[in-house]
């Protein structure tokens, strides 16, 4: 580590770099819009250059950086607003995998590299990579907005150790791209449920006595999220339960093909069951068996993805698109909205189209 290119990782309450270190990778720079030889407190305004990214006035507020790690699997999450530019750059020691999943708003310019080749990442979408020993990451972002990212990190090597399981046990796409002897980067739909632990982890305080406890539990419920994901985009549940039949996983996967393509129907849990050929109560188990989330979460999933989308692409009332995703109350709309993204649907309007 090179502790001149590091922003005074004290001043953002983490032990970023050390986490970052025990699972194996190099933290190689660190900016937050202030130069690295600034001592100015958090929110400060100044000057600095990076390659890339013109120079200019900052204003940026690292508001939350929490981490946690064994030698098996770590878990980094951050958040900051403001305007100006940042970077965060690492090195591996060694094979890695990283499950993220990351959100900003359309103005803030981003720029993911991978051993030098830019990947494009696409907002509330989650991403898979796999990073040999000796690869490089960076990310670099630039003008104003907010950005917030949880990256899950595990070692392959000691699944078995530390998680009881073997490579064999992961879903395909996992095992395809543990295989590779290359640097890969890809991206899957995520969950309202993934979203939401990666949330949770976010905002716990760092002062809690039983902190290191929730930290290992969330790391080990991001993991767990995660391949509920990939499963279902593989259209391969993981192990279901013997109960649970070939004929109702077909039934239940036509439900939530409908779910994702009529966000705005309001078609109720009871005829969702009769489409299923089977009852509510079973319905609900066994979409949450197979889809790692509630039948609820999942629908408000889809229909907050699309009003983002309609909120940024159109001239649409906030009523008309609350009614145009399902909902006829729009405080509820709101709410949802807001407990979505962080913010009203106006706000993010507003800061998104600035």
């Amino acid at each position: 580590m090179k502790p001149a290119e590091i922003w005074n990782l004290a001043k953002l309450n983490s032990p970023w770099g050390v986490h970052l270190e025990r699972i194996g990778v190099e933290l190689t720079g660190l900016r937050l819009g202030i130069p690295a030889d600034e001592t100015a407190e958090r929110g400060s305004t100044a000057r600095r250059k990076h390659p890339g990214v013109r120079s200019e006035t900052v204003h940026l507020t690292p508001d939350r950086w929490n981490s946690w790690t064994d030698e098996t699997i770590g878990i980094f999450n951050m958040h900051f607003t403001g305007s100006g530019p940042a970077y965060v750059d690492v090195n591996t020691h060694k094979p890695l995998l990283v499950l993220g999943l990351a959100e900003s708003n359309s103005a803030l310019r981003r720029e993911f590299l991978l051993d030098n080749r830019e990947v494009a990442v696409v907002d509330t979408q989650a991403t898979i990579a796999y990073l040999p020993a000796g690869s490089r990451f960076a990310m670099n972002l630039s003008h104003g907005g907010f950005a917030r990212s949880t990256s899950l990190i595990v070692d392959p090597s000691k699944l078995a150790r530390g998680l009881g399981m073997q490579v064999a046990d992961l879903p395909c796409t996992l095992q395809k791209v543990l295989q590779g002897a290359a640097p890969s980067f890809q991206m899957t739909r995520a969950s309202s449920t993934l979203r939401r632990v990666a949330h949770e982890f976010l905002i716990h305080p760092h002062d809690d006595r039983f902190g290191e406890l929730f930290a290992r539990g969330k790391s080990f419920e991001f993991f767990w999220a995660f391949l509920q994901v990939i499963s279902a985009a593989e259209g391969s549940p993981p192990v279901m339960p013997p109960s649970i039949s070939r004929r109702d996983a077909h039934n239940i996967s036509l439900v939530r093909a409908l779910l994702e393509q009529e966000p705005h129907s309001t078609v109720s849990i009871d005829q969702l069951a009769r489409m299923a050929n089977t009852n509510r109560t079973r319905l609900r188990f066994i979409f949450k068996q197979m889809y790692g989330e509630t039948i609820a979460d999942f629908r408000n999933g889809i229909r907050m993805t699309r009003a983002r989308q309609l909120l940024l692409e159109t001239d649409l009332t906030v009523a008309q698109v609350s009614s145009q995703v399902g909902y006829a109350d729009v405080s509820a709309f709101h709410v949802a909205f807001k407990k979505t993204f962080g913010c009203t649907p106006a706000v993010l309007r507003s800061t998104e189209q600035a």
